[in-house]
């Protein structure tokens, strides 16, 4: 039996205590109160997980430039930094579509370039992107982390590296895979 699995069948008190116990609610984003809130709605235990995301959303609804900039203002406001001014631009070809940005934020500017979209599908480079990029240059000890995927839904999770570590460790997150290995 995997650790989430054993984990879960105890509900979600015995979640929130582990939780406590890696120092998740040590970060300012993780309100005890809010995350019991969170797992306390939700209908199946197995699910538990999703009650930790920061940010969700669909992954099909990125076919404009607007859809990015909606999501920086997001993240902008959950990791605390201002955005002065952003531009996006997709560049059509016949080869592939491309996705250029600039990012101006109080003291620093950032551009990227996201190449071979996907469709309206959302681009997990740009995730990259702030994770290597733009929130180190902003100073924000916390990057965007994955949850385990089970539909076109995205969630993530905002985490410093080591805290995220010890959740996958503990498996209080489970794989990547395990709602795909585990679906019934």
């Amino acid at each position: 039996m995997d650790k989430y699995l054993s984990l879960i069948e105890n509900g979600s008190d015995a979640y929130i205590n582990s939780l406590e116990k890696i120092g998740w609610f040590t970060v300012p984003q993780n309100d005890k109160q809010i995350v019991a809130k969170c797992l306390a709605d939700t209908d199946n235990n197995k699910y538990l997980v999703f009650g930790l995301a920061h940010l969700s959303f669909d992954a099909e609804s990125f076919d404009k430039a607007n859809d990015y900039r909606r999501l920086l203002d997001k993240i902008a406001a959950l990791a605390g930094f201002t955005v002065v001014s952003s531009q996006f631009e997709y560049n059509y070809g016949e080869e592939s579509e491309t996705l250029r940005g600039t990012i101006n934020t109080a003291g620093n500017t950032y551009n990227f370039e996201l190449e071979e979209l996907f469709g309206e599908w959302y681009h997990p480079d740009f995730t990259k992107f702030l994770n290597q990029e733009l929130l180190p240059g902003e100073r924000v000890d916390s990057c965007f982390f994955d949850l385990p995927g089970i539909d076109q839904g995205i969630n993530f999770v905002f985490v410093p590296q080591a805290i995220y570590n010890k959740a996958i460790e503990e498996e209080i997150i489970p794989n990547m895979d395990y709602f795909i290995e585990n679906f019934e």
